[in-house]
């Protein structure tokens, strides 16, 4: 192991996990993780895997998608952790947000860097944000809002709900009585919270957050 990389995980599958990231990206010439380019992190194989590797590339393909079909998707085509440029790239034609302490989400601390508008999802158009922690991607957001009565609101959101137990599964938990709505659906290590409401104004607001982290209730299991 090259000197000063003890501060970088050590873990071949995490290795190999980047790699794949970075094939994904189309960014083969460097291996990057969390803006500095590692690609001396190859070296976590030792010889005779590098061999393999080398000599077994289709091999290589296959290892990259069953770690990339374990990785801790979010939405769309991005996982937790994934950076910037590969979000960029995943979902072209987007808008680099400036760093702006107004787009930390106060609970987990993620910024906002990245926006993608008019994402078709149903009947009406999303905005997706990306918001990243320590160069990593920790949350995406879509949220739409729409000219509605209460009644018409409560139908679209509960059409929202069907979509997402369909992919998902019964929800964790869910709290339809409550003035936000609030449903919590849990995959792998994201949890994913739908909420809609309606505004005084005659607005409906239609919110999925796709977050990197565990569910309280799962967290001791």
């Amino acid at each position: 192991m090259h000197a000063g990389s003890a501060a970088w995980p050590t873990s071949k599958t995490w290795a190999l996990t980047q790699i794949c990231r970075v094939q994904r990206t189309k960014a083969n010439e460097r291996l990057m993780w969390r803006g500095r380019d590692v690609s001396a992190t190859l070296t976590l194989f030792d010889k005779e895997d590098a061999a393999v590797i080398k000599k077994y590339a289709i091999g290589l393909l296959a290892a990259c998608a069953a770690v990339m079909s374990h990785a801790d998707a979010m939405w769309g085509k991005v996982a937790a952790g994934d950076s910037l440029e590969a979000v960029k790239t995943a979902h072209p034609g987007g808008q680099e947000v400036p760093p702006d302490e107004k787009n930390v989400v106060a609970r987990t601390g993620a910024m906002m860097l990245y926006q993608l508008q008019n994402v078709p999802i149903g009947a009406h158009k999303f905005t997706a944000s990306f918001s990243f922690k320590e160069d990593s991607l920790a949350q995406v957001t879509l949220a739409t809002k729409f000219k509605s009565n209460e009644r018409t609101c409560t139908s679209e959101h509960r059409g929202l709900i069907d979509a997402l137990t369909t992919k998902y599964g019964k929800p964790f938990s869910a709290d339809p009585q409550s003035t936000m709505r609030r449903t919590v659906f849990q995959s792998g290590a994201t949890t994913i919270t739908a909420v809609g409401f309606d505004s005084p104004g005659g607005e409906c607001w239609l919110n999925v957050f796709y977050t990197s982290e565990l569910s309280d209730k799962a967290k001791n299991l």
